[in-house]
Order: structure tokens, then sequence, then C-alpha cells
């Protein structure tokens, strides 16, 4: 009989090493303080010590809430481990109630904090929303969400005009990426997100928000809308990506042409872009409208990038001429069958 002394990972791989390891290994997860014993097959192998229950989530509330209170429930993941995950609320937050932070829940289907007063919301610990993000809570000043690193779903949380700006420290993963209707958002800021799953890159109706920044988004799995209803944005950053799916655009939602939308940056990494690309709202100066040209010209099909032929790209309205160099990447372009229009 063999000793197999776990890492962190492997509590997340437990039913794949089982069908892996020699019958007899003892597989100790000292993370989980569980022991397995590898039968014959999967299904006789035996769980010798059971997986130690988690700490039940503390929630500390700013204020009085005599009868409102949230809901918990544990529930037995793929894995075989543990978790609480906030199931419900009793309603609203009573008017008393400012502020609400939940202690040591790892992962959440649910996020339905709500109430007239709640400046506040904070979940220290939160590492995984299974499901959507929809936040939509007016009084919200702070949504403090440190540790979150994945929402399998959606995130677009809205309506929160007392919030000036989102920062997710350590979200990298989404499926959908489309914040909407905040009146006083200034700034998206995302250092660490890499991929949006399967959805679009379209934050829309922000009157207020003036820069972009996702220097580590990689990869978009749908269309990007870089300044939809968005008039006052001067900067979007995008120094790594790398796949977009679909097409990249500018979309007027009804507030006006984005002016003031000078600088685009998709960096020197582009592999791959799917569609058609359409700036005709945005005053993108010289350099970006050459980078944007150069970019699509470089994906020859060569150095891992996807040729890109027969596709319309239309750069005009407010937008600076390109320059020689611009001009240049525009006739490879018209070469491979796409039609170009610039200034």
């Amino acid at each position: 009989m063999s000793r197999e002394l776990s890492s962190k990972y492997i509590s997340a791989n437990i039913s794949s090493l089982l069908k892996e390891k020699p019958t007899g290994t003892l597989l100790v997860d000292e993370i989980s303080n569980s022991l397995w014993m590898v039968g014959p097959t999967p299904d006789s192998s035996i769980q010798l010590a059971p997986v130690i229950e988690p700490i039940q989530p503390v929630v500390d509330i700013t204020g009085t809430a005599e009868n409102w209170y949230l809901e918990f429930q544990q529930v037995t993941l793929e894995n075989h481990s543990l978790q609480w995950t906030l199931l419900a609320t009793t309603g609203p937050a009573p008017n008393t109630v400012t502020a609400v932070t939940v202690y040591n829940l790892l992962q959440a289907t649910l996020i339905p904090i709500s109430g007239n007063n709640i400046n506040t919301v904070s979940f220290p610990q939160l590492i995984t929303i299974t499901g959507n993000f929809t936040y939509s809570v007016n009084s919200v000043t702070d949504l403090n969400f440190p540790a979150l690193t994945t929402i399998t779903n959606g995130f677009a949380p809205s309506s929160m005009n007392n919030v000036t700006s989102l920062n997710f420290p350590a979200l990298t993963t989404v499926g959908d990426f489309t914040p909407f209707y905040m009146n006083n958002v200034t700034s998206l800021n995302f250092p660490a997100l890499t991929t949006i799953i399967y959805g679009y890159f379209d934050p829309y109706d922000m009157p207020s928000l003036t820069t972009m920044n996702f220097p580590a988004l990689t990869t978009v799995g749908n269309d990007m809308y870089i300044n939809d209803g968005c008039p006052a944005l001067e900067l979007a950053l995008f120094p790594a990506l790398q796949t977009v799916t679909g097409g990249i655009y500018d979309y007027d939602e009804g507030l006006g042409n984005a002016n003031n939308f000078h600088t685009l940056n998709l960096g020197t990494n582009l592999l791959q872009v799917g569609g058609d690309v359409s700036f005709t709202l945005s005053a993108l100066n010289q350099t970006s409208v050459d980078n944007l040209l150069i970019a699509l010209a470089n994906l020859d099909g060569t150095g891992g990038t996807t040729l890109y032929e027969n596709h319309t790209v239309t750069i005009t309205g407010p937008a600076a001429a390109p320059s020689a160099t611009g001009l240049a990447a525009k006739t490879t372009l018209q070469n491979r069958g796409c039609t170009v229009t610039t200034n």
C-alpha cells in the first residue's frame, strides 16, 4: 500500500485521481482533511475520513436588522468537498442597514442583497460566483470583492448611480462582460481579467466613463463594443489582447458621438479577429487608426494568427486619416478581399 501526500489541488482532482492510482493507494488531502483509499474501480473507492464541514459564514451587519437575515445552504461539489453558498435573503434589508459583510463564503450562486440604504457590500473571501453577477442597488457606493476570480456567467452590474469605479483586482474569468446604466462610473479597471469565455465585451450607457483599462485581457468570446453609449470615453487600453471571436465596434446608444475617444490600444499580440471592424463615431487619433489597421494586416495566417480576409473595415466619422504606414496596411487588407473605408 502506498501513501500520497496531496497538494492543494487534490480535492479539485479527486475523481480523476481515483481512476488513475493503483488499488490500495491512500490519498491524503491535508487541505480538506479527507483520506481516500483507491479501490479496484473508482466506484469502490472508500473515503476513510470525512471532509470536515467548512466554517459557517459570518454576516456582519452595520445597523439594526431584527427580522432580516441571509440564508445559507451547505452544498457538496463534484470534487467531494463541502462549501456554503448564499441561497437567499428574507427580502430587502430594512432602511436601518447601511453595510453588509459576509465572511467565510468561498462560492455563491446568488448575491441577492438589496436595501434602500445599503452603501457597502463586501465578500472578503468569495472566490467563485456560479451564475450571474447582476448587482443593481442604487444606494451602493462600494462593492468589495477582493478575492473574486471567477464568474461563470455574466458580469452585468447596473443602475448603481452612486458608484464611481468598478475595481475587481483578482477577477480573471467571466462568461460575459456587460456592466451598464451607471451614470457616475468614470473608470473600468480590471487588472487581472484575462478571459471573457463566450459572451460580449460591452460596457454600455455610462455617460461619465472616461477610461477602460484591461491590461491582462487576452480573449473575448464574442463581439467587442468599446464605446457603446459612453460619450465621455477617452482611452481604451487592451495591450494583451489576442483573440476576439467576433468583431470590434463602436456603437451609439443615443448618447451622441464619442468625440472624446481618441486612444485605442489593442497591443501587438493580436492573433484572431472573427468579424468586421467598425469605428464611425469615435475621434481616434492617427496612431490609433494606424495601429488598428496594422494589427489587422498582421493577421496573415502565420505565427499562430488566423488570416483576416473578406471582412469590412470602416474607420470614418471623426477619426483621423491614416498615415502612409496605415495606408500600406489598408492596401494589404484590400488585397485580401477586405472592404476598407477610412478618412
